[in-house]
């Protein structure tokens, strides 16, 4: 039964994938290297503001022929990071100085205790923001 349901899981996840997230996702199951360059772009928003700075990153990103894509830092798998090459992560403040909601978990996965060489192979830049507009 928990193979069964680990298939169609499978199956499910590679339906929802777009044409080039799944050549790259085969191509990473068997072995190769993907052929474009790509950015992740994470974000941890509570008003919405972070949100938009990071899709309008990831649509610029691909404005320039850089495949990137735009996550919820909590709809994103840590357990993945040592996957990806080049991250940014975009967060803003929320309250008094608290970090939003859906980033959370993901927060809370990085204060595990990791190997030293974790994130060996990962470029990485983060851009933090206040909760207002001025």
């Amino acid at each position: 039964m928990r193979e069964m349901t680990l298939d169609r899981h499978e199956n499910l996840k590679r339906m929802a994938m777009s044409d080039e997230e799944l050549l790259d996702y085969l191509k990473k199951k068997y072995g190769e290297q993907p052929t474009t360059e790509k950015v992740l772009v994470l974000y941890g928003s509570e008003t919405g503001n972070a949100e938009y700075v990071a899709g309008t990153v990831a649509s610029d990103l691909k404005r320039r022929g850089i495949k990137g894509k735009a996550l919820a830092m909590d709809d994103y798998n840590f357990d993945d990071l040592p996957d990806e090459t080049r991250i940014i992560f975009i967060a803003a403040t929320c309250g008094q100085g608290e970090y939003p909601a859906n980033m959370k978990r993901f927060w809370e996965s990085s204060n595990n205790e990791l190997p030293s060489d974790h994130l060996s192979n990962l470029e990485f830049s983060v851009f933090g923001m206040g909760d207002t507009r001025a």
